[in-house]
């Protein structure tokens, strides 16, 4: 059985998303272990609690199988995050474009998302 012209999809598209993608993620997750590693030299209790937090959606995002809900939480937490600083009138464009890069991640991602929500 033959694949007719119009039913064949380019892999090259396929594979480059796929790098895109990863690279992305690899980047997300380089900032979030360490802005977690910074964290962990505070001292009060909260600021470790934000920094296991932000270590474990970075982590999350190096496996391959947790991509996408590493990727969900990331995108959760950066919501909160501009939702804080819209609140106390600080800068929010830096944690509104990182929340959107972890949404993209975790689109692409989908899934997975809904293979894990399948299995709950």
């Amino acid at each position: 059985m033959s694949v007719s012209a119009t039913t064949a999809k380019p892999i090259y598209r396929y594979r480059w998303k796929n790098i895109v993608f990863w690279g992305l993620g690899i980047a997300l997750a380089l900032l979030f272990v360490g802005a977690g590693l910074a964290k962990l030299y505070g001292t009060a209790d909260m600021v470790q609690l934000f920094a296991a937090i932000e270590i474990v959606i970075g982590l999350t995002l190096l496996y391959p199988a947790t991509v996408g809900l590493g990727a969900l939480l990331g995108a959760i937490t950066m919501a909160f995050a501009t939702l804080a600083n819209f609140t106390i009138g600080h800068d929010m464009i830096h944690s509104t474009v990182i929340a959107v890069a972890f949404l993209a991640i975790a689109w692409e991602r989908r899934s997975q998302l809904f293979a894990l929500a399948d299995g709950v």
